[in-house]
């Protein structure tokens, strides 16, 4: 079975060496493998760092990357400190303008990490202020959307949506057409 980084393997001559490091290298595809043999075997390997650069982006929760496994990511930090961009990259996408993801989703995880790494909680309560002030403009501004509308319609436009939210919200009442006096 090839992989698109069997190039990584061919500086190794040995073949049942090269074998063995292309067994563990698709353990750790898998997700099998921990930060700590990352790191053995970018000690033992120098040239997988263009593979695991690679992989580390598509498996981020293996290494701690995920609301689960985030107290892993101060291992990861210590033990694989040049692939840190991923770690900023992974933060600045949680920061990144309000509205992209679930916010329960973002706070729960900037919250998290900034228990982890006390240096952001600066960062998270910003985020949280932002999405927030975000949240309360969108409230608003339907609010005031809906008010203009309801302004601008006629009485019988506003029973016409009346009736037609009411048979939309309860299709199987009948109360409406024992009450459509009340709507003609």
């Amino acid at each position: 079975m090839s992989t698109p980084y069997d190039n990584c393997f061919d500086h190794i001559t040995d073949p049942v060496q090269r074998n063995s490091v292309r067994q563990q290298w698709l353990q750790m595809l898998d997700g099998g493998l921990s930060v700590a043999d990352v790191r053995m075997l970018l000690d033992k390997y120098p040239d997988f760092q263009f593979a695991i650069s690679r992989w580390i982006p598509c498996q981020p929760a293996s290494l701690g990357f995920s609301y689960d496994t985030m107290d892993r990511l101060k291992e990861f930090l210590a033990t694989l400190p040049e692939f840190k961009y991923v770690f900023d990259k992974y933060v600045s996408n949680l920061v990144s303008e309000p509205g992209k993801q679930p916010e329960y989703e973002k706070e729960s995880k900037l919250n998290k990490l900034a228990t982890i790494f006390p240096e952001f909680k600066q960062v998270a309560e910003k985020y949280i202020e932002a999405s927030l002030k975000y949240h309360k403009e969108q409230r608003e501004a339907a609010e005031r959307e809906r008010l203009e509308r309801e302004r601008r319609e006629s009485p019988e436009e506003r029973r016409e949506r009346e009736r037609k939210e009411y048979e939309y919200l309860y299709p199987d009442s009948d109360w409406y057409s024992e009450h459509r006096t009340r709507y003609l």
